[in-house]
């Protein structure tokens, strides 16, 4: 491809993103790549090889490219060379690496200092899309007439839901909207709660058990992602200010 081509295409990637309100979004996050990777050089800090090669067996794994070939072939679809997808990997991985080194020993000092935030509450949940088969649900159920389990394996729209019985596992405020959470986190246990609307119709709430918090991976997981996330936003303003350029690039 020549060079007057590969710049339309490029300018006619850009110019569709804009249109469809996404550049922003994709330059902030290559702004968010090239800080962490500016930062792995300032600290010395190098993704494992092993875990590049763990991480791309488990792609090829999930789309069932079981030999060399299919790989290429799939590489090729996409548009994509072999060094740019270890590339993606490795910027990836890195994410996680960076935000061990930069907050790791930080982590149980904010798991103290916010410890409600991670409490958990083991909550079923009833979905239908209409109004007044919530709240006539809701009574039933209030009333003694029909368990939240019959009513969520009965009436859920989620086929998912239904063979669960509205379970949805073990969530934390975090997990929810905040209406919901500020409702979920004040209720008690075996409480079912008033209807509240959603995006897709109207669901009943019914909290089994409190589960207090423990710092268990999945939270600390979670902690080192909202930590990196604040750092990065403070690191792109810095970005922004001292390289006015980066704005109007798309690297």
């Amino acid at each position: 491809m020549g060079v007057d081509a590969m710049t339309m295409n490029s300018e006619l990637l850009i110019n569709y993103l804009k249109e469809r309100l996404q550049y922003r979004t994709i330059a902030d996050a290559e702004t968010q790549v090239q800080i962490l990777r500016q930062a792995a050089i300032d600290y010395g800090i190098q993704v494992p090889e092993d875990d590049i090669q763990e991480e791309g067996d488990r792609q090829r794994r999930e789309l069932r490219l079981e030999r060399a070939d299919q790989t290429l072939a799939w590489l090729e679809s996409e548009e994509i060379t072999p060094d740019q997808w270890e590339r993606g990997i490795t910027d990836q991985l890195l994410r996680v690496v960076m935000a061990e080194h930069l907050f790791g020993k930080d982590v149980e000092r904010i798991f103290i200092e916010n410890r409600l935030n991670y409490d958990g509450r083991s909550l079923y949940r009833l979905e239908v899309s209409d109004k007044a088969l919530a709240q006539e649900l809701f009574y039933q159920i209030e009333d003694g007439e029909i368990s939240f389990f019959e009513a969520a394996h009965e009436y859920n729209e989620s086929e998912v839901r239904r063979d669960r019985c509205g379970f949805e596992g073990i969530v934390h405020r975090f997990d929810l909207p905040n209406a919901q959470a500020e409702a979920v986190f004040d209720a008690v246990p075996h409480q079912v709660l008033v209807p509240m609307e959603t995006e897709t119709g109207f669901c009943l709430l019914w909290i089994d058990r409190i589960v207090p918090a423990t710092l268990t991976p999945t939270v600390r997981t979670t902690i080192l992602e909202e930590m990196l996330t604040q750092w990065l936003a403070a690191e792109m303003i810095r970005w922004k200010h001292d390289i006015p350029e980066i704005n109007d690039a798309l690297l």
